[in-house]
């Protein structure tokens, strides 16, 4: 399932429909559009951020990196930030990694590990500088560590200061109530001039990026989303885009779809008869 001989990328569209086929086996908390998402625009950030590395804080067995690693290209390392067996190392328990599962996961959805970096370690203990040294500047980065305060805006301010220029940033959980933490440290990262600024919400995650970035990349999403786009609001004295944050809204789109309406003509058809 690797990628075409002539293309830049990784894998090949065909890995992607694969992880999409075993996505419910995969142990995980993401949701099926929110992976989409993830990939699309991992396949074509460059476009706006320039090369990078692709990067996850808190992988647990991958649900959420392989399609930011599918997105990625043969010449970006793909960077897996775990504490993995070291679980006193994870207080309030998001999530129990296990590096063998990750790996073999990996290896089993998109045929094998090629340019991943994995980092055995709590991103209380990393540097920004710890992290370029190992594999550059990441153009996206997925946070989805530890879920206290602490560790969410120490998280936060190692993407701010290691981040390609234009570089993404999709933030975990956010307005999960049983997740409080990761709002009090995104609140008070912004509150202190974190250096990144909300540009949308998916289900489960805020993207975020630096000021100069936000422009290209709502009008990436406007121009690849428009069907899901739910609304736009003030965040924190930003303007934010919301992509189907609502379920309702999804049913509403498969309703008008062409799909959804042939098979709800079918239904009405059925109902009618005698």
């Amino acid at each position: 399932m690797g990628g075409d001989v002539d293309s830049p990328f990784r894998f090949s569209e065909a890995a992607f429909r694969a992880y999409r086929r075993r996505f419910r086996q995969i142990d995980g908390w993401i949701d099926p559009l929110t992976a989409e998402f993830i990939y699309r625009l991992s396949c074509s950030q460059r476009e706006i951020s320039g090369p990078g590395s692709v990067l996850e804080i808190g992988v647990h067995h991958g649900k959420s990196f392989i399609p930011l690693y599918l997105g990625s290209r043969s010449d970006e390392p793909a960077v897996a930030i775990d504490v993995f067996e070291n679980q006193w190392l994870n207080p309030d328990g998001s999530g129990r990694g296990d590096r063998v599962q990750f790996l073999k996961t990996v290896a089993d959805v998109c045929g094998g590990t090629a340019g991943i970096e994995v980092i055995t370690k709590s991103s209380l203990d990393l540097t920004a500088q710890d992290i370029v040294n190992r594999a550059g500047k990441p153009r996206f980065m997925s946070i989805d560590g530890s879920h206290t305060t602490e560790a969410t805006l120490n998280d936060l301010k190692l993407a701010a200061s290691c981040i390609a220029e234009r570089g993404a940033v999709l933030l975990d959980d956010v307005f999960n109530p049983n997740w409080p933490g990761v709002m009090s440290g995104l609140f008070q990262g912004l509150s202190k001039g974190l250096g990144l600024e909300p540009v949308a919400i998916v289900p489960g995650k805020m993207l975020m990026c630096r000021r100069d970035g936000v422009t290209a990349y709502q009008a990436w999403i406007r121009a690849n989303y428009a069907i899901w786009l739910e609304f736009e609001k003030e965040v924190f004295g930003c303007t934010v885009l919301g992509i189907c944050v609502n379920s309702a809204t999804r049913v509403r789109r498969w309703k008008n779809s062409p799909w959804g309406q042939r098979l709800n003509g079918i239904v009405r058809g059925k109902a009618l008869r005698p």
